[in-house]
């Protein structure tokens, strides 16, 4: 098996519902961290892109005409193959780590040199009223899950993991704590990439969209109440609905000597596991115990662990399963989905994309990224710093 290296990870902003981005349809919301990927990577023979992963929520991906109308869309401009081929997936919470995982998967057996990579949600205008609360199955092209059922889950593993909902509103309030921070010492400008709100306007991270309820600065119980009055879902601990989208190039250890490419990170580890739906923990953790028997790792080994926060419930089960306190720094340390928001298709892609540049700023080795979808799939990758490779390992 080869190995498989991520060279280049952005995202634009995660952009509230209603806002600007809903201007865009899912292959030119993609098209954008795409573009944003050429731009920095111009020496680049971007020809030589032999597959494209999508990970999305949009079911017309899954049909050969509508893979080939976003291709066309996605790669314009772009000097990428209009006939490359093309793999979408659709598990929802976790499809676009599972485009990642596919991905990598296909570089270790040699059916693909360099790839890209993308999650994507753009939903807005399909999503119905802004509260959204109970809103569930498919509008036009995409596909949702009832807030309703994933409360009953999410019951369920509170009471397993004896979880309360004081528990619950304290790790919101740290969440966003946790990204007020990031955002201050500016760990975002470096993961997102310039995009501007109006497009007659010079290109720049912006703040007005992505992390809104950070301007609240008020603490504990009224700080949730106020949070609750702009993103009704966090009355039930689920991260607001967003849209944005994030690309990844992977690539072979060939592709990266051939192309002249800069590692940034190895995949050391991945899994897929179904679950069945009934099953007491949370379906990421199988996926999880996987990569650490066949990397040898252990959680107190990982400098950095990135897991969905779509539901809070959800991370703190895993972090209790896996013995994890959840005070640690290293625990989705520039905040995660409560505070960001969740972005069908392009929030799991987007632990990955936090967690290279985790690594990296801070000169950190391992980093374990893990997400769970609704419909019983858990996923977990293992990330390896290039900076800690020596030459014959990149």
């Amino acid at each position: 098996m080869s190995s498989a290296f991520i060279c280049g990870a952005v995202r634009t902003p995660f952009a509230i519902r209603n806002s600007y981005l809903e201007r865009y349809s899912t292959a030119q919301l993609a098209s954008l961290p795409l573009a944003d990927m050429v731009k920095r990577n111009p020496k680049l023979d971007w020809r030589r892109v032999d597959r494209l992963y999508v990970g999305s929520n949009n079911k017309n991906l899954c049909t050969l005409e509508g893979a080939k109308k976003f291709v066309d869309v996605c790669v314009d401009k772009t000097s990428i193959e209009r006939n490359v081929s093309v793999t979408p997936l659709g598990w929802l919470h976790c499809t676009g780590m599972a485009a990642i995982e596919r991905a990598a998967g296909d570089i270790g057996t040699g059916a693909s040199n360099l790839s890209v990579v993308i999650g994507v949600s753009s939903s807005s205008k399909a999503r119905g009223p802004a509260t959204n609360a109970d809103y569930s199955g498919s509008e036009g092209e995409f596909k949702f899950t009832r807030l309703s059922e994933k409360a009953a889950r999410r019951s369920m593993l509170a009471k397993n993991y004896a979880i309360s909902n004081e528990n619950i509103n304290s790790y919101i309030v740290a969440a966003y704590g946790r990204t007020m921070a990031a955002r201050q010492r500016g760990f975002f400008d470096r993961e997102c990439m310039l995009i501007s709100n109006d497009q007659e306007l010079g290109g720049g991270y912006f703040s007005e969209d992505e992390l809104d309820g950070l301007r609240l600065r008020e603490h504990g119980r009224r700080f949730v109440d106020s949070l609750v009055d702009i993103h009704p879902s966090l009355h039930e601990g689920f991260a607001p609905t967003v849209d944005g989208s994030c690309c990844l190039l992977v690539a072979s250890m060939s592709g990266v000597e051939e192309l002249g490419l800069r590692a940034r990170a190895r995949v050391l580890a991945h899994a897929v596991v179904e679950s069945p739906l009934a099953a007491d923990s949370p379906y990421c953790i199988p996926a999880i115990r996987k990569v650490f028997a066949e990397t040898g790792l252990k959680p107190e080994d990982l400098d950095v662990i990135e897991v969905g926060e779509v539901c809070a419930v959800e991370a703190i089960s895993v972090m209790k399963d896996l013995g994890v306190p959840l005070g640690l720094a290293k625990l989705n340390g520039s905040g995660g989905d409560l505070a960001i928001g969740e972005a069908t298709g392009a929030s799991s892609a987007r632990l990955v994309v936090t967690a290279i540049n985790s690594m990296q700023s801070k000169n950190l080795r391992y980093a374990l990224c893990a997400a769970s979808s609704n419909s019983g799939h858990g996923i977990a990758i293992i990330l390896e710093n290039t900076q800690f490779l020596n030459k014959t390992e990149r």
